[in-house]
């Protein structure tokens, strides 16, 4: 039963990873809206199997509080659109969204963490064998190509450059979360030998590559900041064994020098030079900034007005899904997750935001302490923080609900001390 709260939030991409896997186009299904479909009937059987399996009994009042809260918050936003503005689905569907593609992996995530220490294993296993299939879809859809000069993702469809190289990027870090947690002793045995170590540190290789070669340029974020974050947590967690600290920095140094003449090959290869061009056109090397204008695939003028509607009513906002209708630069979301909680709810809703994100990161590191492996969802929600950095609304990222629910229901004992003070972190 939990493998399928476990899976959950990973459904679109599994959808997407099955059908790469199997050659099939999603062009194919376009027209028939096969994927809302399959949502709506994932929806329909996760509900279900919920209350067929766990029921609601298992909700604690601040689980009610919380569900009743969202519940509410929602509706209002949506008869807000009904009063204000004419119905149009373009902007209404992401209340629908919300509800198919996040609502179940909250739910899910609540009854996972107010069991953590019985689900954590699980968890810790299975994402490993779910990323494993991502793994093996993106070499497929994006290296493969690449190294057979036949470079053109089977991704082609409703999935685009940026998802894979999003998708590239995460499979990379949720290996190097399992390559530092080498040992844990829940993760299945065919995962913990020699042979699959060797194959693990190819793949991440191949990721590296997968990552950039689509010139997606939030998936590139996505690869650096997992690489930081790996790095910090192998030191955190080694910072008592010096030996092996300067055993890895000498063969990291050597894998560098090893790396770089390959990268001057890959260089020579347009699709690759290109990839890595657009990934870093944001930046401006010559000017030391950021160049906003030309390298962030149009959103400039989105984040202008946007900026606009916030200075225009700062306080209060535009409502939950009111504010699309606003945006009129592109009538969506502005593709920055701090733009749009201004713009839904101004000053008021972000500092709601910033003290429920302080109390999180402070429990966060609770439940670190006393359990080890709750780094894992550190790791997880990474993913969508990043991804809405740039692109995408909170509204329908399942995996942040997801995370978050987690450390949302995981009850701390009351006797922990700091952060990261146990050795096997």
């Amino acid at each position: 039963m939990p493998l399928f709260g476990i899976a959950h939030p990973f459904n679109s991409i599994l959808f997407y990873s099955l059908l790469a896997i199997a050659g099939i186009n999603y062009d194919k299904f376009v027209e028939t809206r096969f994927f809302p479909v399959i949502m709506v009937i994932w929806f329909g059987l996760s509900v279900l199997y919920y209350i067929y399996t766990v029921g609601i009994s298992v909700w604690d009042s601040r689980s009610m509080y919380l569900i009743i809260g969202i519940f509410s918050s929602t509706v209002i936003g949506l008869l807000q659109i009904l009063q204000t503005h004419s119905y149009d689905y373009e902007y209404a569907k992401y209340f629908f969204l919300y509800w198919v593609l996040c609502f179940s992996p909250l739910v899910w995530g609540m009854y996972l963490g107010s069991r953590y220490k019985e689900t954590l294993p699980l968890i810790f296993r299975w994402v490993e064998v779910i990323n494993l299939i991502i793994t093996v879809t993106m070499v497929i859809s994006v290296f493969v190509p690449f190294a057979t000069r036949k470079f053109g993702s089977r991704y082609n469809g409703a999935i685009n450059y940026q998802s894979a190289s999003y998708y590239s990027a995460f499979a990379f870090g949720m290996n190097l979360f399992y390559l530092i947690n080498w040992d844990y002793p829940h993760r299945f045995k065919i995962f913990r030998n020699k042979l699959y170590l060797v194959i693990l540190i190819f793949f991440q290789l191949l990721l590296s590559a997968s990552a950039i070669i689509p010139g997606g340029r939030g998936g590139f974020v996505l690869l650096f900041v997992y690489a930081v974050l790996g790095v910090i947590y192998w030191f955190i967690k080694n910072r008592k064994n010096s030996i092996k600290i300067i055993a890895i920095i000498l063969i990291g140094i050597l894998l560098i020098l090893m790396i770089i003449p390959v990268v001057d090959v890959f260089l020579e290869i347009p699709s690759f030079n290109t990839g890595i061009q657009r990934a870093l056109e944001f930046i401006d090397f010559g000017e030391k900034k950021l160049n906003l204008e030309e390298g962030s695939s149009g959103r400039a003028p989105i984040y202008r007005q946007a900026v606009q509607l916030i200075l225009e009513r700062p306080f209060f906002g535009y409502g939950l899904f009111s504010y699309m209708y606003d945006l009129t630069t592109i009538n969506q979301y502005p593709h920055n997750l701090f733009l749009e909680i201004l713009l839904q709810g101004g000053l008021l809703y972000f500092g709601i935001f910033l003290w429920v994100s302080l109390a999180g990161l402070r429990k966060f590191k609770a439940l670190v302490c006393e359990e080890p492996s709750f780094m894992i969802i550190l790791f997880l929600v990474t993913f969508p923080l990043v991804l809405l950095m740039f692109s995408g609304t909170y509204l329908t990222e399942p995996l942040l609900w997801y995370s978050c629910a987690i450390l949302y229901a995981a009850k701390v004992e009351k006797n922990n001390g700091k952060v990261m003070n146990h050795d096997s972190i």
